[in-house]
């Protein structure tokens, strides 16, 4: 099975919440995503999620697979070496940073799994 590093709050998130299922690097599975932006929030939109995580460090990366999220609007890749992660409680990712365009600026977002619709 990949790796697991409990400082790293990505692989925690991905290893706590049952999403590893094999030994692969990659890993998919549904989540309702929120996004706070400088200038729009979306609140728990279903959304197909992709994590990678690399084998070799303790970094990862977070991306939006299947959504109707407008990535003119929010962020819709994150990674672990630049964006802050903190597993939350056990139950959800929230990840926190600043994009470089305007309209979105700073921004939270949320990430809780749910079963595959």
């Amino acid at each position: 099975m990949l790796k697991y590093h409990p400082e790293n709050p990505l692989s925690s998130f991905i290893h706590q919440q049952g999403i590893v299922t094999d030994d692969s690097r990659i890993c998919q599975f549904w989540a309702d995503v929120s996004i706070t932006t400088a200038s729009h929030s979306l609140e728990e939109a279903g959304v197909k999620v992709s994590a990678t995580m690399d084998a070799t460090r303790d970094f990862g990366r977070l991306g939006f697979l299947e959504a109707r999220v407008n990535p003119l609007l929010y962020p819709t890749d994150f990674d672990a070496k630049w964006q802050k992660m903190q597993y939350v409680d056990g139950a959800y990712l929230r990840i926190t940073g600043t994009h470089p365009k305007k309209m979105i600026g700073r921004y939270t977002v949320t990430i809780r799994p749910v079963p595959a619709p």
